[in-house]
């Protein structure tokens, strides 16, 4: 039988204390101030320090993974780090911080920047 070591369970531990994220991409003007202000409360970033398209109509928030979907983002179409980076490198998302004549392949960098918590 195989013995645990303190160095493994500490690993194992981590691993369970994990947590998985999801992204929403928000059209700001299909919410009301007090649904952003509800869904924004579960996310892990603010709608004034994130990621904005060119025309600041939409941003990017980062939640934990939940097994249920909250209702008040029912409507919205929950993403994967992989596929927000690839919403992401649209062209009408090099904004913001970003020059807007920025590569798709600078986008992708920033949108691993937002995933990492570095906005």
């Amino acid at each position: 039988m195989m013995q645990l070591t303190s160095e493994v369970l500490g690993l194992l531990k981590n691993r369970d204390n994990m947590q998985t994220f999801e992204y929403i991409i928000l059209t700001l003007a299909d919410h009301t101030n007090s649904n952003k202000i509800e869904i924004e409360s579960h996310c892990v970033c603010n709608i004034a320090n994130t990621q904005y398209n060119t025309g600041a109509t939409k941003c990017v928030l980062k939640f934990v993974k939940r097994a249920e979907t909250l209702t008040c983002m029912s409507s919205l179409t929950r993403y994967s780090e992989s596929e927000i980076i690839s919403q992401l490198s649209a062209d009408e998302w090099n904004t913001g911080a970003l020059n807007a004549s920025l590569s798709a392949s600078n986008a992708i960098v920033a949108a691993a920047e937002l995933i990492d918590g570095h906005s």
